[in-house]
């Protein structure tokens, strides 16, 4: 007869029941983009925004006043304790060689069970994502999976709607060897409903197309969003919000908030008219000022790494 270690008398299995997340691991996780915000990662920029010689080259719109950049996500920071949002930073060294790397989100995916690393599609950014692996390490969250050979994918082209629905985008940063991938892990967590939505040209990530206010709405680019992905947040009971204006949405990144709660989200402050549509359905918003930051191509949800909902 086998000893205990080989499956002999007194061999116990572990139990699948037995909640690991908050005893082994530390609290994470996401199983809706509209539950309560609790814990997030971010990257206070460093000195790797300092003397950028052609923004172009590293991916940005123009230039970043470091000291008004840091000044504005200090702010941002800010604004997420008010909701008693736990904030936990990138410390790295290394990070000082990856001027993009204050957009958290584009790192890494979190689901219910841990944290999906990313494989980031252009080269300037390759080696972020060891970065926020170890990062993540060190925060003791799980990691259930990461990109590799020849995948690449970015987290914002992952949206966990609810259990029912996650999108995934398939365009200029996420390759069909990653939805693949994605698809099998996010399946076997039991979401319901996977659906894989081409992007268009000229959208970054499915996040610049369409973003959940609360459990009620959704907002889309009209012009720029997948009819199948319509389709299927109506089918879901979801209220569809449009946006046509080209200056909100591209210059002031409207749709590029971040969810605090059902009834309130972060955003850029200088997005007006949108913010008087989103408060006309009863949604707070908590307006920041990041105009110096969004000159590297992105606003608060690009920002912010979303570590546990719920």
């Amino acid at each position: 007869m086998p000893n205990k270690a080989h499956g002999g008398n007194g061999w116990n299995a572990r139990d699948n029941s037995v909640q690991e997340i908050g005893t082994i691991w530390n609290y994470c996780g996401v199983h809706s983009e509209t539950d309560d915000l609790k814990s997030v990662l971010l990257r206070r920029p460093g000195t790797e925004i300092e003397n950028i010689q052609d923004p172009e080259a590293v991916l940005w719109n123009d230039n970043i006043n470091a000291t008004l950049a840091r000044e504005q996500h200090d702010l941002m920071a800010e604004a997420y304790k008010k909701y008693n949002v736990k904030i936990h930073y990138i410390t790295d060294e290394a990070s000082k060689n990856y001027p993009n790397i204050y957009f958290v989100r584009d790192l890494f995916t979190m689901t219910p069970c841990g944290a999906i690393i990313s494989r980031m599609a252009s080269p300037v950014r390759a080696g972020e994502e060891v970065i926020v692996q170890n990062e993540l390490a060190r925060l003791n969250i799980p990691i259930i999976a990461s990109g590799f050979g020849f995948m690449w994918f970015e987290g914002p082209d992952i949206i966990i709607v609810n259990k029912d629905l996650v999108f995934l985008g398939i365009g200029l940063r996420t390759n069909n060897q990653a939805i693949k991938y994605i698809r099998a892990v996010l399946e076997t967590q039991g979401f319901g409903e996977v659906i894989e939505l081409q992007t268009t040209y000229g959208c970054g990530h499915l996040d610049g197309v369409v973003n959940i206010l609360n459990d009620k709405y959704a907002v889309v680019v009209a012009k720029r969003f997948s009819y199948i992905g319509y389709e299927a947040l109506v089918r879901h009971g979801f209220k569809i919000i449009e946006l046509t204006d080209e200056r909100e949405i591209d210059i002031h990144m409207a749709i590029n908030f971040v969810q605090l709660n059902k009834e309130t989200v972060l955003i850029n402050k200088n997005a007006k008219a949108t913010i008087l549509r989103y408060e006309k359905l009863g949604i707070k918003c908590e307006g920041v000022d990041v105009s110096e930051l969004m000159n590297g191509g992105g606003s608060v949800h690009c920002m912010t790494g979303i570590l546990q909902r719920g």
